[in-house]
């Protein structure tokens, strides 16, 4: 059984639909940016220029890949203290009406049982205290699988068609693999263009489509914002068939409550 308490509700900041939520990094409070498709913490110029350099990494995406330095710092999110992380520093920081020096990565934002709540825009953490795992009110158990990275693969549909989605609240859009073609049954209809900025600061134009037809569970999502790119890259990477990304802007359309508990391997949506 896993014991909600609404008084740990931490409430979102939505900007250009981006999900930020209250943390800390280095003793400093900030808003933290919320990427679940991130492999690692990354931390804004001003809290690096003092650090002594760590390290550098590689960071891939749809777009491209970008070479970025590391520093060590500490982070505490929804009661977790995390010492000595290794943070990727970011080259340019946003242009935000708020501060926020910090992005959290999958792994961190997975590593305990977690509600978003996209109805009231919250998150909300949950205490598995039973085995079994089970809720109590009505929820739909969604087939899924998390991977070392920290990446959740959810099992969607479209027209009785199972659909591969990685759950990225980094991706302010959603972005259907093209390498498919048209295997996903999705009904796109192009509505505009638009100029893309990934994670790693890479650029893209992209024609922007109306996604009709998305089911999670027996609930369909309504229509959306999505573009096209081909992610036959990332599937290689991971080893797994992707259709879709799931971002930011549909899951804020869907209005659903997401559960995730990584060490039990569940996802339910209410």
């Amino acid at each position: 059984m896993y014991k909600l308490d609404d008084s740990q509700l931490i409430y979102l900041t939505i900007y250009e639909l981006k999900l930020f939520a209250p943390a800390s990094v280095n003793g400093k409070n900030t808003l933290a940016y919320l990427d679940t498709a991130a492999s690692q913490i990354t931390v804004s110029n001003r809290i690096a220029k003092n650090l002594p350099q760590k390290g550098k990494m590689i960071a891939r995406s749809a777009f491209g890949e970008r070479e970025f330095d590391t520093v060590s710092v500490r982070v505490k999110f929804l009661g977790t203290d995390i010492q000595d992380v290794e943070a990727r520093i970011k080259k340019e920081d946003d242009p935000a009406p708020f501060r926020s020096d910090l992005t959290l990565d999958g792994n961190t934002l997975l590593s305990q049982p977690l509600i978003y709540d996209f109805h009231i825009l919250g998150l909300l953490p949950a205490e598995l205290f039973a085995a079994d795992g089970e809720f109590t009110e009505e929820w739909t158990k969604i087939p899924s699988k998390f991977l070392d990275n920290g990446l959740c693969i959810l099992e969607m549909k479209a027209n009785d068609k199972i659909l591969k989605a990685i759950f990225d609240t980094g991706a302010g859009l959603t972005v259907v693999n093209s390498a498919h073609g048209t295997e996903n049954r999705l009904e796109l209809k192009p509505e505009y263009e638009i100029e893309i900025h990934d994670a790693t600061g890479a650029k893209s134009k992209q024609v922007i489509n109306s996604c009709m037809g998305l089911q999670i569970g027996k609930m369909e999502i309504p229509p959306f914002d999505s573009f096209v790119s081909d992610l036959h890259d990332i599937e290689e990477a991971l080893g797994e068939r992707i259709d879709l990304v799931f971002g930011a802007n549909s899951m804020l359309k869907s209005g659903l409550r997401w559960f995730f508990d990584r060490e039990t391997n569940k996802v339910f949506v209410n």
